[in-house]
């Protein structure tokens, strides 16, 4: 079975959940769907879904004509949507998540990736000072007399080219790396309490925890008990997601119901207010839905959250090179001063 990446799955299942709505059986809409890639000169795609025709025009369902690639979310809810005869709505609730958990990841990501830009930023003006402009301005005037501003911004320019400033940003890449490889592996002693006070760790929890959560709900809306949701999610979890996961289901295992499960396994997964809002929706008939619309505000909520985050980063680090380049300015002057003096002393 050829790999059918996830932007041609999307494609299809928006084009194929509107035609079955209207009547058009699956067979029917694979069909039209190979046709069009094969006109638009997609002739790869063109056999993969012919491949998927063929195996459906055989009796498979959907999922098994899919193949292993697809995800675990659309083959646990599509092959739910299969049974209850709603592919349709199936088939936009794997869209909907999908959008907004990969809206969530590239928040997550501009999170990360502002700060880098600016400490490279900054660290290139102060570098410009200590290599380039301070020795212009030394084989003038000596060190030793400069002063006020002009020997501020010596400091800042001896700073940048020293061997601590390589260490420190050096320090800080590492952490950087470390920290993108610990938050899905770690899951040691010390994670509780970083996933409650230290950043990239707190955004990582809050990130992925909406979007288990979302994923979560979409299973239940399929008709997947939460004992057998939680137990495939887990299998094909990261580590850390699947030690939150383990508490979580061992408590549903026990009788209890979702947002008592969640607080008492003892990690405050996937956030105390998640777990009081779904509390409060504990019993009602539509449930599954309740978590859906649970998750969606606290998505919207959750992304105003890192943009606010990025934008006090990068106003931060806008302003340390607005003062570095004040004390340019400023030294500058200083110097210029110091060699009108030496000058009338001359």
């Amino acid at each position: 079975m050829a790999n059918i990446s996830w932007p041609l799955r999307k494609k299809f299942y928006e084009q194929a959940s509107t035609q079955i709505e209207n009547g058009l059986g699956l067979t029917k809409v694979l069909g039209d769907f190979r046709d069009r890639l094969i006109r638009r000169g997609r002739k790869k795609a063109g056999e993969a879904f012919q491949q998927v025709y063929r195996h459906v025009e055989d009796g498979k369902t959907l999922t098994e004509a899919m193949g292993r690639k697809i995800t675990d979310l659309e083959r646990t809810v599509i092959s739910a949507g299969e049974k209850a005869g709603s592919i349709p709505q199936s088939m936009r609730l794997v869209l909907d998540v999908r959008e907004m958990t990969s809206r969530m990841i590239n928040q997550l990501r501009s999170s990360f990736f502002a700060p880098t830009v600016y400490m490279i930023a900054m660290y290139l003006v102060l570098f410009i000072i200590g290599d380039y402009i301070v020795p212009q301005f030394t084989a003038a005037v000596p060190v030793k007399k400069w002063t006020g501003w002009a020997f501020t911004m010596y400091q800042m320019g001896d700073l940048a080219t020293s061997w601590k400033t390589p260490i420190v940003f050096g320090g800080i890449a590492v952490y950087a790396g470390w920290a993108m490889w610990a938050s899905s592996r770690w899951t040691g002693a010390g994670r509780t309490f970083c996933d409650q006070k230290i950043f990239p760790f707190t955004t990582y929890r809050e990130v992925a925890g909406f979007s288990w959560l979302l994923s979560f709900g979409a299973l239940l809306q399929a008709g997947v008990a939460d004992t057998v949701a939680l137990k495939g999610q887990i299998q094909k979890s990261s580590p850390w997601l699947a030690s939150r996961l383990r508490p979580i289901l061992h408590e549903l295992e026990d009788g209890r119901d979702l947002a008592t499960a969640m607080r008492k396994s003892g990690y405050g997964f996937p956030s105390p207010e998640l777990i009081d809002d779904i509390s409060a929706y504990v019993g009602f008939p539509n449930f599954p839905e309740m978590i859906e619309k649970v998750s969606r505000q606290y998505a919207k909520t959750l992304e105003k959250q890192l943009v606010a985050r990025g934008a006090i980063i990068s106003f931060f680090f806008s302003m340390v090179m607005f003062g570095a380049m004040i004390v340019l300015q400023l030294g500058a002057n200083s110097i210029s001063t110091i060699l009108t003096s030496n000058m009338s002393h001359g």
